[in-house]
């Protein structure tokens, strides 16, 4: 069994649920038991014929996409045509009925970061200053905004007036860019 770095390991653990010590350097695609297989922070190119491109390492890398494969990308969605150039991927490997290796899901632009909430700049939007840089998703070791909404989930408190400064998050969503998440979730620490 190969292991694979914290940040990877994130998403494996945010998607699956999968506890797995990290003590080995970043590694692209990492194996872990049960058997799985992701591509991580793979930038889109394009979508043709059910063969997506994007870029690891300055490479070029296809990957047949499986019947029924879905895509988040701060939601869900039933087909990947969302996807624009330049999407940070991170694909779950599988295989078809024949054998093959396919994406059986696709995650665009994922983020995990977990940090201390700051002042909130708005209405919307709260900044929160990481604790741990680069958490999931290469995001900046400065402060950073989250977009919350109705549509956010937040675990451990009961509304957005449990958003207080000073709290421990870990906040899940989109990246929009180096500085700013559409959050999806946010997990609010025990007061």
């Amino acid at each position: 069994m190969k292991i694979a770095s914290r940040r990877v390991l994130g998403i494996v653990s945010l998607v699956c649920g999968v506890a797995v010590r990290a003590n080995a350097p970043v590694e692209r695609v990492i194996y872990v038991d049960p058997p799985l297989r992701l591509l991580t922070q793979c930038k889109f190119r394009e979508l043709r014929n059910r063969l997506l491109t994007c870029t690891l390492d300055g490479w070029p890398r296809s990957v047949a996409i499986g019947p029924k494969a879905p895509l988040w990308k701060g939601k869900d969605y039933p087909d990947l045509t969302s996807l624009r150039p330049g999407d940070l991927l991170d694909i779950k490997l599988g295989r078809d009925s024949g054998s093959r290796e396919v994406a059986t899901f696709v995650w665009a632009n994922l983020v995990q970061v977990e940090g201390v909430l700051g002042r909130p700049g708005g209405r919307k939007w709260f900044s929160v200053q990481p604790l741990i840089p680069y958490s999931v998703g290469e995001l900046s070791s400065q402060r950073v905004f989250a977009w919350v909404d109705r549509d956010t989930t937040i675990v451990g408190g009961v509304n957005k007036g449990e958003l207080r400064e000073g709290r421990t998050v870990i906040v899940i969503g989109e990246r929009l860019d180096n500085r700013r998440i559409r959050a999806t979730r946010i997990a609010l620490s025990t007061p």
